[in-house]
């Protein structure tokens, strides 16, 4: 990884869904550029990467998982 601190474009918090239990899990997200760096917390390493130049689809997700501002990314590997 690449220093995706340095200069991001937004960073904040968000909830993401995991991969395999399917829990909902506060996690703290860095832009920069086409890369969206998710980590556990706001100062550890990054937990994994979303490549946004490869995405799909972006689209809201409010009615299948019942939460406000949801929104779910489509890539060729994983949705």
């Amino acid at each position: 990884f690449s220093d995706f601190r340095a200069d991001a474009d937004f960073s904040g918090t968000l909830t993401k869904r995991s991969k395999w239990m399917h829990e909902w899990r506060k996690r703290y997200f860095y832009l920069k550029g086409n890369e969206l760096y998710f980590c556990k917390t706001e100062n550890s390493p990054p937990h994994g990467l979303i490549d946004l130049k490869d995405c799909l689809t972006v689209k809201s997700a409010e009615e299948k998982v019942h939460k406000p501002n949801c929104f779910e990314v489509a890539t060729p590997n994983e949705t």
